[in-house]
């Protein structure tokens, strides 16, 4: 992919941390997609979905959220909600600047998905639409009613402290190669805070509740067996979402990672020809 142009660095928060970003844009791009990756990892587990779609002719764009990957933060952790979104906002200004008129799609997974629903909350009319894989509305297992209630206790008086997730490498996607890559990643951390819990969870009741303002086009796909992100949560937005124009897929059989899953071609195939059609 000799014709194609890489390019990273790091943007400043409104906090003075840095970001991590990174970009592939290939000569004439016929849109650009600004890439959300979910909680606990990092942009750089999405190379090959970076490559897949500039490979395409689209200009790709992603960078590490706050606390995550090789931008600075405090791991998983977040203040408030408001800091994620105040990040985002300046990702997609940087990546409004590249297009140069040019469409943009904003692209979430999983926590990123979260991230990218509640931008459009704001009523955004400078992006084209949104495409949400495997949105993080609720979690898809009910945590021990101790753990929550310790988690809520904690949170108000070191909302900071590192406590263990239960997520699996497993849980991700059927495919064996994608679950030991994921295990053997250095940035991916198996840690969360009552902070960011209590952050996440109010943004997802917020995200349900007031669904029918999304007006913009949105895309949402999912796995049908997915043991993290409650996929009921995904329909339920979706029915609610204001928008005329949206979409909603279910895979029969894929976990979490769609885009890393067994029929990841398909659904490459899927969001690609959802995108041509909004160009």
């Amino acid at each position: 992919m000799a014709d194609i142009r890489r390019d990273e660095g790091s943007f400043p928060t409104a906090d003075n941390l840095k970001l991590f970003w990174i970009s592939a844009t290939p000569e004439n791009p016929k849109a650009h997609l600004a890439l959300v990756h979910g909680y606990a990892e990092h942009i750089g587990r999405y190379g090959h979905v970076v490559d897949h779609f500039a490979g395409l002719g689209y200009a790709v764009h992603g960078f590490d959220v706050r606390g995550h990957g090789r931008s600075e933060g405090r791991r998983g952790h977040v203040r408030q909600f408001s800091d994620y979104m105040d990040d985002l906002q300046r990702y997609l200004d940087r990546v409004k600047i590249a297009a140069g008129g040019k469409k943009v799609f904003l692209f979430g997974h999983s926590h990123g998905g979260l991230l990218a629903a509640t931008h459009l909350l704001g009523h955004p009319t400078d992006l084209a639409g949104a495409i949400l894989t495997s949105p993080f509305f609720g979690l898809a297992f009910k945590p021990p009613a101790v753990k929550v209630t310790a988690a809520k206790i904690i949170g108000r008086v070191v909302p900071g402290l590192h406590l263990g997730n239960e997520i699996k490498s497993e849980q991700l996607t059927r495919d064996q190669g994608f679950v030991e890559a994921h295990r053997a990643d250095k940035l991916v951390f198996n840690v969360t805070t009552p902070g960011w819990f209590m952050a996440a969870t109010a943004a997802q009741e917020r995200i349900i509740a007031e669904a029918g303002q999304v007006t913009l086009p949105v895309g949402i796909f999912a796995g049908g067996n997915d043991p993290i992100a409650d996929v009921k949560l995904a329909q339920a937005f979706y029915e609610r979402c204001g928008s005329a124009d949206k979409s909603f897929k279910v895979y029969e059989g894929a976990l979490h990672e769609v885009l890393n899953e067994t029929n990841r071609a398909e659904v490459y195939a899927d969001i690609n020809a959802w995108i041509e059609k909004h160009l």
